[in-house]
């Protein structure tokens, strides 16, 4: 996939048709979200956004969950350090 992804690690990529971003939310096995997976999916935003190639995103857990909840120590801390939003 386009160097444009590299670099994400709690969310993976695949391209299933022309002009279509299947965005994978976790694994199999990690299927909370965290401070890390919370990042990326703001800043996947931006990168499909800026991608000529992509008009579609769909968006899906990695394994037989979309998500089993979030970490809430994680959402706390994101309302009390802005630097980590």
């Amino acid at each position: 996939m386009d160097d444009l992804f590299e670099g994400y690690t709690r969310l993976s990529f695949v391209s299933p048709v022309d002009g279509v971003l299947e965005i994978i939310m976790g694994s199999e096995d990690v299927h909370t979200m965290d401070a890390m997976m919370h990042s990326e999916l703001v800043r996947i935003w931006r990168d499909f956004e800026d991608h000529p190639d992509f008009r579609v995103a769909l968006l899906r857990g990695g394994g037989r969950f979309f998500s089993s909840g979030g970490d809430l120590e994680m959402v706390e801390q994101l309302g009390d350090d802005f630097e980590l939003r």
